[in-house]
């Protein structure tokens, strides 16, 4: 079994004279057809940058995001993070409408 190399960095073009580089993770990767990344120092969004030709490209909100990364086969990857151990916890409502304390 042979690991991935997952950690990338992405160029983001932010106006017409700076471009920042961010380091980041990719989550999932289609050779030639796109490639999924986390950016690490940001939230927990995923950019799906395609494929043209040479390197893979997107936008965000009007920034231009290029990579250069070199997929050596396909995957998809499970972002999962280390907690407490304690089981998560489901809240249900017993009764529909508005709450008690938001009625007059």
């Amino acid at each position: 079994m042979s690991l991935v190399n997952m950690n990338t960095e992405v160029i983001i073009q932010v106006n017409k004279r700076k471009k920042v580089t961010k380091e980041a993770k990719v989550v999932e990767a289609f050779k030639e057809r796109y490639i999924k990344v986390d950016l690490v120092d940001e939230d927990d969004h995923v950019f799906e940058l395609k494929w043209n030709g040479f390197m893979y490209e997107g936008k965000m909100l009007d920034m231009s995001m290029t990579c250069l990364y070199n997929v050596e086969k396909d995957f998809s990857a499970v972002k999962t993070t280390h907690g407490t151990g304690y089981k998560s916890t489901i809240v249900r409502r017993s009764k529909s409408g508005r709450p008690v304390s938001m009625t007059n």
